[in-house]
């Protein structure tokens, strides 16, 4: 009896523990697939005075809305929050920067180390790039030369501004950005193709054909942000291109002749001109068909539409009316008496005011949407051709004056119209008629008070922020001209109280990031961390592809004003072999903090030796930092090499520091 109570007892204690074991294995199996299949968020917290901040890194889906984690390579959506402790209410109105830096030693970032690599970041110096910029903004700039300058107007070192170029197959006329601002569409009328422009690789992602013969110019994006709208000038078809498989949809028959496109508010209808044809396209945007084709006045070339109401406005340049079309109606409600030369109608940020401008009598006309009749006109700059707004101003270009007109929107609304001419360059457009295009050539400055304007006889890019009568700074062009302006900013932005967000790409590196944030008002320095795991297919690609090279010039003697030839030895990283065949290894010479800079490419010398040559202006500490694009090499302070340049003597020989070496 007792030896069968001990049996029973052994089975049952072997039974318990065999679904002991039975649920651990299930829940390690579980539990991981769970936390696979979920699209993780980093969170971190700080608390400085009494300002909670919290940061995270969340997923953004990828292809297909498939689930993509939070890894080195990826994007990701960076969000700040901030409250008041004391009332628990988010901090609304703020300008938030942040940064990601790679924590290359375990040394946490203090208060006083925080504070430098803010100051650090806040300069924009290239030997302190942060290795995920949360505050990007771009310029993108369309050339003459079938090209697009990327420049960086935060970069501190002098000279260094242009960060890409991007080779189109034909012309550029006309672009837009699309709501996510991760692409950008140029119409090249000369290859009838819209080119579609990767805004985070800065390369050409696609070429969607638009037909045979046909001449894409003018281009918006629909309400929807999913379609986009390309007039094909010069026939009866305007083509419609879906964003989301940049693909053309289809072809829109309309009118004879150039074609200007505005939408409804609401993204029911396309008002579409033709300039042959004397007449406006109503489409319905639901089925793409037109529903009706109204006739205006005599060459329509320029159409807007209200904010609400459900009205257009449409200029004709060789009549001497504004036809006001009643879209849900389908017909024209009225004419608004102009004289003939109107080219240009712009409504407003606020929707109450349509801006018409006229190039013949050189005047803007207000017209007061409220009862369909001009309010004011006055004279503007010669030629008046393009309209652009901030909140407190509108901007008038001129082709016959090198000046912008500016107008107070506040004054306008109390029934005052006074332009103020600004001078904006040395050269009137017109002086250089060949580069004049359809495309805006001012664009808002990101921080909202000011205006970037393009000039192409100048080939310059001038920032003027208002308040001031001159210009308060320039960009170069690099020696091309100017057809269009537009900026692109990648900052964090309030999306909800007390929540501001942007979408990164991460680094491809992996591991604990410091991440600085910075307020100015009130006043913030912080750092938070998170840490980014490894993607399996970086690290397989690294192991593969990394370089590692090699400065062989430490133990050189280097005098200014000699030709001097800097060598570099190129290994992968993985096997030691060495890496020929590389024909974009550009190498950085500079003198801090920015005085002096070139950049030069180097020559393949066989067997992983590279070489470029240098010639240093005059004696002093440089660094010189490599670049490899086609590997994924970037810029940065790991790359980043110190030499000491010595001074040469009246004489002609070397330095007696150098001369004491030998």
């Amino acid at each position: 009896m007792l030896n069968m109570t001990h049996s029973i007892f052994d089975v049952r204690i072997a039974t318990r523990l065999f679904i002991s074991i039975l649920c651990l294995a299930l829940h390690a199996w579980w539990v991981p697939s769970i936390a696979a299949s979920a699209a993780p968020t980093l969170t971190d917290h700080s608390q400085q005075g009494q300002i909670d901040i919290e940061f995270s890194l969340s997923a953004v889906n990828g292809t297909g809305g498939t689930s993509v984690p939070v890894e080195a390579g990826n994007d990701a959506l960076a969000t700040l929050r901030l409250r008041d402790l004391r009332t628990g209410r988010p901090l609304t109105g703020l300008s938030p920067k942040a940064w990601m830096a790679l924590r290359r030693s375990e040394m946490v970032a203090g208060e006083t180390a925080c504070a430098d690599k803010v100051r650090n970041f806040l300069g924009g110096n290239l030997s302190a790039r942060a290795d995920v910029d949360l505050n990007s903004s771009l310029l993108f700039v369309l050339n003459h030369d079938k090209t697009i300058s990327v420049i960086n107007p935060l970069i501190a070192l002098s000279r260094t501004k242009l960060e890409n170029m991007i080779q189109l197959p034909g012309d550029g006329s006309d672009w837009v950005l699309s709501r996510d601002k991760n692409h950008l569409y140029v119409t090249i009328p000369d290859q009838a193709t819209v080119s579609v422009i990767d805004t985070r690789t800065r390369k050409i992602e696609s070429q969607i054909p638009t037909g045979a013969e046909s001449q894409p110019r003018r281009i918006a994006l629909h309400p929807n942000g999913r379609y986009i709208w390309v007039g094909l000038d010069g026939s009866e078809f305007v083509a419609v291109i879906d964003t989301t498989r940049n693909e053309l949809t289809t072809k829109v028959h309309v009118g004879r002749g150039l074609h200007a496109i505005a939408f409804t508010s609401d993204g029911r209808y396309a008002l579409i001109t033709n300039s042959e044809s004397d007449s406006v396209s109503i489409v319905d945007t639901t089925n793409w068909k037109p529903s009706h084709e109204i006739a205006v006045g005599k060459t329509p070339v320029a159409v807007a539409t209200s904010l609400a109401g459900g009205r257009g406005y449409v200029a004709s340049l060789n009549d001497n009316y504004l036809a006001v079309i009643d879209v849900q109606n389908q017909d024209m409600l009225s004419a608004i008496s102009t004289k003939p030369g109107t080219t240009v109608v712009h409504m407003e940020p606020e929707g109450r005011f349509l801006f018409a401008l006229n190039q013949l009598t050189s005047t803007v006309s207000v017209v007061d949407t409220t009862t369909n009749k001009i309010a004011l006109t006055s004279s503007v700059v010669k030629e008046p051709d393009q309209v652009s707004f901030t909140k407190q101003f509108a901007y008038i270009r001129g082709l016959g004056s090198e000046k912008v007109s500016l107008i107070e929107l506040g004054e306008l609304r109390k029934g005052r119209l006074v332009p103020v001419e600004v001078q904006i360059g040395q050269s009137a457009p017109a002086a250089l008629p060949d580069q004049i295009g359809v495309a805006a050539m001012m664009a808002p400055a990101l921080e909202g008070h000011g205006m970037m304007i393009a000039s192409a006889p100048d080939k310059t890019i001038y920032y003027y922020m208002e308040g001031m009568m001159v210009p308060m700074g320039t960009f170069q062009t690099y020696q091309r001209f100017p057809r269009a302006l537009i900026a692109v900013d990648r900052g964090l932005t309030e999306t909800a109280p007390g929540s501001y967000s942007t979408t990164v790409h991460l680094s491809k590196e992996s591991g604990r990031f410091d991440v600085p944030v910075f307020i100015d008002h009130p006043r913030v320095m912080t750092c938070v961390q998170v840490t980014v795991r490894p993607s399996p297919e970086m690290e397989h690609k690294r192991s593969k592809n990394e370089l590692t090279i090699e400065s062989l010039f430490a133990d050189k003697d280097i005098t200014a004003d000699s030709p001097t030839a800097l060598r570099f030895r190129v290994t992968e990283t993985a096997t030691k072999q060495p890496v020929s065949g590389i024909a974009d290894l550009q190498v950085l010479v500079f003198q801090p903090p920015g005085t002096w800079q070139h950049r030069g490419w180097a020559r393949d010398l066989g067997n992983g030796l590279y070489e470029v040559s240098e010639q240093f202006p005059r004696g002093g500490q440089y660094q010189v930092m490599v670049r490899v694009p086609s590997k994924g090499l970037t810029f940065d302070s790991k790359s980043q090499v110190a030499l000491t340049v010595h001074e040469r003597s009246k004489s002609g020989s070397v330095s007696d520091r150098a001369a004491k070496r030998d």
